[in-house]
């Protein structure tokens, strides 16, 4: 019997390639049940060639970026993620290619001058994503100033941070409204300010001091304020309603309410934009709502691990989230402590889990009531307001352990003695100084971060019972 030899073919199908590997041997005339059978028959008599389709992995997802490019007049910080499971991504800042030897990324990226990010993602089975790229244009220079809520005479105050000197006049953001909470859009451009008699919240327009949207109807009672990372939507927890309401920044208008048992206070998002979380002053408890559905989260579509609700302690009234978006402090003004969450498995930390020195919950002094909290800029260092004693207490993240000068500042007595009835915190954009807001002496005051001590000139001229505080950055006019 005669036999023939084929040697290898290669035919494309659909994306895939057909490869035809050279064999011999007799075989029976082919049956052609099919186009493609029949498209690939072979004589009879022939020898039987080796069938196989090599098709090429699908491709990662492209990276996405949470802040759009664009210019800014001050530092951002942009935190990139993948939609692919098991995907790592990879950057580059130089103007090259990114590629899997570039710059893993593992948290959020500080953009402080203008440069380009790009970024590729790589995973198992799969191969590169598309490239992903984006612009930011820092200003070379910006002037820091702070606004501070005055909540018994409705007006918001502008602080010159370079003077410590409040700078032109009050801003009214209506009769009767009792400004409580505030929130500066990322671009710096937009102040939110919540009015917690009105169940408002208006809009500031920060190069004019004006107000642009006098009132966007929430909830009863709305005492803070926070905006994703990318600028789009503003989160408003409403105490007396039990609810959250979503504002689209672009339009200025609510585009969704979350219901939020427990009388919601005060909101933070994560870096990355994907979670926001909520204490309920009521009911002891922290919400936490998936951002891409404005949905509460549950064991079935966060953390299969986490306890939602999230327990923490009595009367919980701020929270701060760290730069890398790994921990959230929450301060429990009614038992004194302050509670740590760990984001990956939204449940408490634990001794085993986050810091075998610590003692979960952090004690404070006894007789204390703590209330805002804020992060420094490194995330090294999470300072408590303490309302009852006039003080800040600082917690060394590491360890999850209150600052001692040992552990700390050598420089610092702790807690900090600032003065009475203080309230808000916030860090400066430079990440040096941390001001507090008294109300007591309806003034503010200035700690070193680096000495974690207190500057003996406070800035006054501030309206009646300030409350809290936001600091932002102005490029030179």
């Amino acid at each position: 019997m005669n036999r023939r030899i084929f040697p290898a073919s290669i035919f494309p199908i659909s994306g895939c390639a057909l490869i035809v590997l050279a064999s011999s041997g007799p075989i029976a005339t082919a049956q052609q049940s099919s186009p493609h059978q029949a498209a690939f028959a072979l004589p009879a008599q022939t020898a039987r060639p080796a069938v196989k389709c090599a098709c090429p992995p699908p491709a990662t997802a492209t990276p996405k970026f949470s802040l759009a490019g664009g210019s800014y007049p001050a530092p951002q910080t942009v935190s990139l993620s993948d939609s692919t499971s098991g995907a790592k991504i990879y950057y580059t800042t130089n103007g090259t290619a990114p590629s899997e030897s570039s710059t893993p990324y593992t948290g959020p990226i500080t953009v402080s001058t203008t440069e380009k990010i790009e970024a590729i993602a790589i995973a198992s089975g799969y191969s590169y994503s598309a490239d992903a790229s984006a612009t930011y244009t820092i200003a070379s220079v910006q002037y820091p100033y702070a606004y501070v809520t005055n909540y018994a005479s409705s007006t918001l105050s502008k602080i010159d941070l370079t003077s410590g000197a409040v700078t032109g006049t009050a801003i009214s953001v209506g009769q009767n409204s009792e400004p409580f909470g505030l929130a500066i859009t990322p671009d710096h451009t937009k102040a939110y300010v919540t009015n917690s008699n009105t169940g408002s919240v208006a809009v500031v327009n920060v190069e004019s001091n004006t107000v642009v949207v006098p009132a966007i109807a929430v909830g009863a009672t709305p005492f803070a304020v926070a905006i994703t990372p990318n600028g789009s939507t503003a989160y408003v927890p409403n105490y007396s309603s039990n609810t959250v309401s979503v504002i689209s920044t672009q339009s200025n208008a609510v585009v969704d309410t979350i219901s939020m048992p427990g009388n919601p206070f005060a909101v933070a998002i994560t870096p990355d934009g994907a979670k926001a979380y909520f204490v309920n002053a009521g009911n002891g408890t922290v919400g936490v709502v998936q951002t891409s559905t404005n949905t509460l989260c549950n064991t079935g579509n966060c953390s299969r691990s986490g306890t939602y609700p999230v327990p923490v302690g009595s009367i919980p009234s701020g929270l701060a989230i760290l730069p890398n978006g790994a921990k959230v402090y929450v301060a429990n003004y009614g038992s004194n402590t302050v509670s740590v969450i760990n984001t990956t498995t939204d449940s408490l930390c634990t001794e085993a889990a986050c810091s075998s020195t610590a003692t979960y919950p952090i004690a404070l002094a006894s007789g204390s009531g703590p209330r805002s909290v804020a992060v420094s800029a490194d995330g090294s260092k999470v300072y408590v307001v303490d309302q009852t004693s006039g003080t800040v207490a600082v917690i060394k993240t590491s360890t999850d352990t209150l600052c001692t000068p040992s552990t700390c500042s050598s420089s610092a007595a702790y807690p900090i003695a600032v003065g009475p009835g203080i309230w808000g915190i916030s860090i400066s954009p430079d990440g040096t100084k941390a001001y507090v807001v008294n109300q007591g002496s309806g003034t503010v005051s200035t700690i070193n971060t680096t000495t974690d001590t207190v500057s003996p000139a406070t800035i006054t001229g501030l309206g009646s019972l300030p409350t809290n505080i936001a600091t932002f950055t102005e490029p030179v006019q």
